[in-house]
């Protein structure tokens, strides 16, 4: 009768071992009075390099980098509170010698009447890369960035200020070979992530290649448009604005697409423009309005994405202040973190 019983119980406790095999998490039995390793699940054993056989005589130094003291101390903490598991970051070893990060999870139980502790193991290496080259994607988009421009016709300052790692924003400018006449744009790509840093530089090509066609600023919008569309995903779209400043003529004009407000201050007044326009990326079949304002020595324009338009508030026809103030209010405004988006400006003071 008790080696009937023996068997059920060491049947069960087999069962129970082809179930944690198929975890998709790396898994560790542990002894709470000795320390050693009683049992690694599949995954485990695949992470660390340890046939079946070889399991149960490792000793959690054998994996783990730390001291025996740091080791131990570590684990006696998750006996003070049962109910609470404890996650923390260490350097565990292959069997090979190799070195990686993991986080670890550990939590303590009675395991067939054993004291038991039980560790997940997440191996971090994978996720330290990733952040890696989102650093490195963040580095390439800054590079993308033209410099501030400082001449005998205006004071551009900008403001470029991700809500993430990677943004969904991006703004340029080309001035034309023979007349003093600047075409610029910001775009706003809904989202943060790789595929919508990838939709940006796109855009960003595109819009340096409308640049060189001898078109009205709307048709270029509606060229982009169109030309954008194959690179769009279901459910992606963007936004943005361009425009083109010709300064012997003293002259501005605009196009809006989903980026629909911007700041003029105009003989002293500042006011809000709004010009119609849909999100690029919905349909191919839109047409775009071009707006026209007249400007002087001493006005001042802000475009800006929608980062930062929800937080300004409506100040049309206040008297305008000079343009260093309102430049570094807005630069505070995008650093101070109230912004739920990208926030990105082109600040322009015409000399």
């Amino acid at each position: 009768m008790d080696n009937q019983s023996d068997m059920v119980e060491h049947c069960s406790y087999c069962e129970r071992q082809k179930l944690l095999d198929m975890l998709n998490e790396a898994l560790l039995l542990i002894d709470a009075c000795n320390y050693t390793v009683t049992f690694m699940n599949k995954k485990a054993r695949v992470m660390y390099g340890y046939p079946n056989e070889e399991v149960k005589r490792l000793h959690v130094t054998d994996i783990d980098c730390n001291s025996a003291e740091a080791i131990i101390y570590g684990l006696e903490l998750v006996k003070v509170d049962v109910n609470s598991s404890r996650i923390f970051t260490s350097s565990h070893r292959h069997k090979n010698g190799r070195i990686f990060k993991v986080q670890v999870s550990v939590n303590f139980i009675k395991f067939h009447g054993s004291e038991t502790f039980v560790a997940i193991i997440r191996d971090m290496n994978p996720y330290l890369r990733l952040k890696e080259d989102v650093v490195k994607a963040e580095r390439i988009q800054r590079k993308f960035l033209p410099p501030d421009i400082d001449n005998e016709w205006t004071l551009m300052k900008s403001i470029y200020q991700p809500h993430g790692h990677i943004s969904g924003d991006l703004y340029g400018y080309k001035w034309y070979k023979d007349d003093p006449i600047l075409f610029g744009y910001i775009i706003d790509v809904m989202g943060h992530g790789i595929a919508t840093a990838l939709q940006t530089a796109t855009l960003r090509v595109l819009f340096q290649q409308v640049s060189e066609m001898n078109i009205p600023l709307n048709e270029k919008l509606a060229w982009l448009n169109r030309n954008a569309a194959p690179y769009f995903v279901e459910d992606s779209f963007a936004a943005a604005i361009c425009f083109e400043l010709d300064f012997s003529k003293q002259r501005l004009s605009c196009s809006a697409s989903g980026i629909n407000h911007f700041i003029i201050s105009n003989s002293g007044k500042k006011k809000i423009v709004t010009i119609p326009g849909p999100f690029l990326g919905i349909s191919e079949k839109v047409s775009f309005d071009t707006y026209e304002q007249n400007v002087k020595s001493g006005d001042y324009i802000f475009f800006f994405s929608d980062g930062l338009s929800g937080q300004i508030p409506d100040s049309s026809g206040s008297v305008a202040a000079n343009f260093e103030s309102e430049y570094w209010k807005l630069a505070r405004l995008s650093a101070s973190g109230v912004c739920v988006d990208d926030a990105t400006a082109m600040c322009f003071y015409i000399k």
